[in-house]
């Protein structure tokens, strides 16, 4: 063995190679890049539409006096602000989330984020725990909550429904006759044979949509609130009403 090798083996090491400087700095042209650098902070990022409503209301309309922005009340998610203007004594106000009108003056924002964590499995104590994470005002009271999902129900199924409906058509278009082949699958909310709630839905062979489902359920809350009060005027409305549902 060499003694080059050797000494590669145990302590040798390269020299660091000295920077012996390149055609830039050679040329001694030192020229300014033209790049547009955007912050990615969330401080500095612009809205466009709360940027133009915000510094349109900076200064009053009518005496072109410095106007104040205040945070009046909360619903939920929705704010509702007040532009005072001291000089001028007058106030105006506006909210940060359109109502639908058709739903008890039910806020969309309210309804929007209920309907989205619903659909991910995800209750009210979900969506309380996901707003403080992200620093936001809790959402609504459990009365408020349940009257949100009163109104999404009829909607979404009629929806459903129609999505359905068409997919019945579309399906019977592509066989180019009435009966059509199916096929069937089902879910369970639990793993294994044991969940007490389960769904079946029936899928077009050719356009592979879903063309109709039905949830079903060994478990009912309404019977199991009403299992310990089963006299009177009450239970006999609600048994009436309710046995078209519940088997």
């Amino acid at each position: 063995m060499s003694s080059k090798s050797t000494r590669r083996s145990t302590d040798y090491r390269r020299k660091k190679r000295r920077f012996s400087e390149n055609r830039h700095s050679k040329d001694k042209t030192l020229e300014p890049v033209a790049v547009d650098v955007t912050s990615a902070s969330s401080k500095k990022l612009c809205f466009d539409s709360y940027s133009y409503q915000s510094n349109s209301n900076e200064i009053c309309f009518y005496c072109g006096s410095k106007a104040e922005l205040k945070e009046k009340v909360l619903f939920g998610l929705v704010s509702e602000f007040c532009i005072d203007c001291n000089s001028y004594a007058m106030q105006s106000t506006f909210k940060s989330s359109p109502v639908f009108e058709s739903s008890n003056h039910d806020y969309e924002i309210n309804t929007r984020i209920t309907y989205a964590m619903r659909t991910l499995g995800i209750g009210l104590r979900g969506i309380k725990t996901s707003c403080s994470v992200m620093d936001l005002p809790p959402l609504v009271s459990q009365k408020f909550y349940d009257r949100i999902l009163n109104n999404v129900k009829p909607a979404s199924f009629i929806v459903v429904v129609a999505s359905m409906n068409k997919a019945v058509k579309e399906e019977i278009t592509a066989s180019e006759t009435n009966e059509i082949c199916v096929s069937g699958d089902g879910t369970w909310k639990t793993r294994g044979h044991t969940s007490r709630i389960g769904v079946c839905s029936i899928i077009g062979d050719i356009t592979g949509k879903v063309i109709d489902v039905e949830v079903l359920s060994s478990y009912c809350k309404g019977c199991d609130r009403w299992k310990s009060l089963k006299y009177g005027t009450a239970y006999q409305e609600w048994k009436k009403s309710h046995e078209p549902y519940c088997v």
